[in-house]
């Protein structure tokens, strides 16, 4: 009976720790200055796909589906084989942790990687930006609201 009582009690904990960043951070609003971010706005439901875009720049738009790469298929689209080829992949998505990975390749052959690795801390979302061997680029964004 007591093992019955604590995994009754245990068991509601254990979907609570289930839920993925992606999850509970789908339609927010942030801001940061003059700066606003909508992070993860839904652009179709049928599709599962969403964009994070912020009022200076389009950080990334992504289709669940599509994107979740493991290890292996990533290390074959970092290869770029075609001129003018991107991807973007979703290379952790953790109950704290959300990294995305956009690579691309110009004309001439020159190609670019940035991870976007996305947390809460304090409830803050931190975006710390790396592209190739530049130094990270931390953004501290504030809960403005959720989308409606």
């Amino acid at each position: 009976m007591n093992k019955l009582l604590i995994f009754l009690f245990c068991f509601p904990l254990f979907l609570f720790t289930q839920s993925t960043f992606l999850k509970k951070n789908i339609d927010t609003k942030w801001i940061n200055g003059t700066n606003e971010l909508s992070f993860l706005e839904t652009i179709d439901n049928n599709n599962n796909s969403y964009k994070a875009v912020s009022s200076n720049e389009f950080i990334f738009f992504i289709e669940l589906d599509n994107n979740e790469y493991s290890p292996k298929d990533l290390e074959s689209e970092r290869i770029l084989n075609c001129c003018m080829c991107s991807y973007t992949a979703i290379t952790q998505n953790s109950n704290d942790t959300l990294k995305i990975e956009k690579g691309s390749r110009d004309d001439f052959g020159n190609s670019e990687i940035i991870i976007n690795t996305f947390y809460i801390k304090d409830d803050n979302l931190i975006q710390v930006k790396k592209t190739d061997n530049n130094p990270p680029l931390v953004t501290n964004w504030l809960r403005l609201s959720n989308l409606e």
